[in-house]
């Protein structure tokens, strides 16, 4: 890859769109779509992110005793 074809890391605006569009349950792919990001650089920045949906409770009721 070539210095022109370089694409800089995200601003802070295009991060918190990405997490943001992750809070509101969008999946990965959906949200490289829509931004236009490659899916590996949506998952680096909203890996951390929990859908709004789920809450710590409910993800505990699918773990099995």
């Amino acid at each position: 890859m070539n210095a022109e074809e370089y694409r800089p890391e995200l601003t802070p605006e295009e991060i918190e769109e990405i997490q943001s569009l992750r809070e509101q349950g969008l999946s990965y792919r959906n949200i490289a779509k829509k931004t236009g990001r490659s899916l590996s650089i949506v998952y680096k920045y909203a890996h951390d992110v929990k859908p709004s949906f789920l809450e710590e409770k409910d993800v505990l009721d699918f773990v099995e005793p």
